[in-house]
């Protein structure tokens, strides 16, 4: 049985979101957003495609980052999916620690599922 997944790592401007089949089976490569209305609604879009796929209805799960994520959880409160948000610090803590400087938001979507 799958159990569909769309994750986001939540920032100021644009977010990053990979959407999952099951535990570590893809079913959309990341992807960037911004906050904007549009680009929310694609999201309901993705979503509809991957309860289509799965034929269950896929959780949101995202980093609790207060006026960032509070209308993106909502607008997907109101379409009816189940929001998972998870305490940042936490999060933040499982982060792999490394010497350089990387661009870690397509691995934060993924950690975050």
């Amino acid at each position: 049985m799958y159990k569909p997944v769309l994750s986001i790592d939540v920032s100021k401007s644009k977010s990053c979101a990979a959407a999952f089949l099951n535990h570590g089976e893809p079913f959309l490569k990341h992807f960037h957003f911004r906050h904007s209305p549009q680009d929310a609604y694609s999201l309901i879009k993705h979503l509809k495609n991957l309860e289509y796929k799965t034929g269950v209805k896929p959780e949101v799960v995202l980093d609790a980052t207060g006026n960032f994520s509070k209308p993106i959880s909502d607008l997907f409160e109101q379409s009816g999916y189940n929001v998972i948000l998870l305490n940042p610090l936490q999060t933040h803590q499982q982060k792999p620690k490394s010497i350089r400087k990387v661009k870690t938001d397509p691995i934060d979507a993924n950690r975050i599922a």
